[in-house]
This record gives C-alpha cells, sequence and structure tokens, in this order.
C-alpha cells in the first residue's frame, strides 16, 4: 500500500513540474513583431512563387517589393487598409481597394498582421499563433525569443509566406 501512495505522490509532483516547465516557456516567449519591420520573403500563392522585401511600417502601413519572378522584379504595392497603391520605377499608381478581392495577397497579409496574436503554443518550431479573419483560419510561427514572425499561412487564400533576415525599423520621428 506505501508503494502506491509513493508512486502516486511521485505522479503529482512530476505532473506539477511538467506544468511549471511549460507555464515558465509561455511566460518567457517574446511578443509577436506584427509591425515595425522589414525581412525578406518567400511566398507561394495559388500557383505563384515569389520573393522579395516585406516592410511594415509602425504607421501600418504595408509594402511588398517583389525581386521574383522577374516579370514582377521592382513591382511594389503598399496597403494600409484603406488606400492601396503598385509602384514601379519611381511610377505610383492608386488602386481602388474596393475593387481588390478580399483574398488579393496584400490584404490577406494585413488581415493577419494586424490580427492580435494572443495565446501561442509553444513547439519545437517556436511559437505558433492560429486565428480566424475575415471567415478564413491563419497560422503565424514566431520566434521564441525575438518575436520575429517566421512563418504565416492562410491556407483558404493558398497563402504560405516564409520570413528571413528580419529587422526591426526604427521610429519615424
Amino acid at each position: 500500500m506505501k508503494r502506491w501512495i509513493w508512486v502516486a505522490v511521485i505522479a503529482v509532483v512530476i505532473g506539477v513540474l511538467a506544468f511549471l516547465a511549460n507555464r515558465k516557456q509561455e511566460v518567457r516567449a517574446a511578443q509577436p513583431v506584427t509591425d515595425g519591420f522589414t525581412c525578406a520573403v518567400a511566398i507561394d500563392y495559388g500557383e505563384l512563387s515569389l520573393k522579395g522585401q516585406l516592410s511594415r511600417m509602425t504607421d501600418g502601413r504595408l509594402l511588398a517589393t517583389f525581386t521574383e519572378p522577374s516579370s514582377l522584379s521592382g513591382v511594389a504595392i503598399s496597403w494600409d487598409g484603406e488606400e492601396m497603391a503598385m509602384e514601379l520605377g519611381g511610377l505610383r499608381v492608386p488602386v481602388n481597394a474596393d475593387n481588390v478581392p478580399q483574398s488579393a495577397l496584400v490584404k490577406s497579409l494585413l488581415g493577419v498582421l494586424t490580427a492580435e496574436l494572443v495565446d501561442g503554443e509553444v513547439g519545437h518550431d517556436g511559437v505558433t499563433y492560429s486565428g480566424e479573419i475575415d471567415g478564413k483560419t491563419y497560422t503565424v510561427t514566431c520566434d521564441e525569443t525575438t518575436g520575429f514572425i517566421r512563418t504565416l499561412s492562410v491556407p483558404q487564400d493558398g497563402l504560405e509566406v516564409t520570413f528571413s533576415d528580419v529587422t526591426v525599423l526604427e521610429e519615424e520621428k
């Protein structure tokens, strides 16, 4: 009988220690960096494979500048949630955002980056956040230490993004 009591006590202690260890991981995880950064991106969007630079300004504007495929090299798209524009070679053309579908690349990206990322799960790939925006599910994985986004996925839009070489932008004064 004593043996069972000791086994039960040891099991409870191990359970409490495991809970506390997991709890410490959650507390240590950095907050996700979803604005004020720039990085290289590799984007799979439906049938397209794109590469380029993505910047999320501190004012909330998203700027995507493409380097690949070569047919889009130099094209930039900016979107702040209200105004959208395309740029190429210094020429800026406003785009009527009402004519751009909700599943468009920049709308999906900005939608997820402005979503509240809470209750992340710490795993071997970092901290994973899941949620829903505009009726579509998304998953974001961030580095546990820096909070920099590693991957972003919106399966219903066929959007998969890998982030690399992330740097924080200086505050605009």
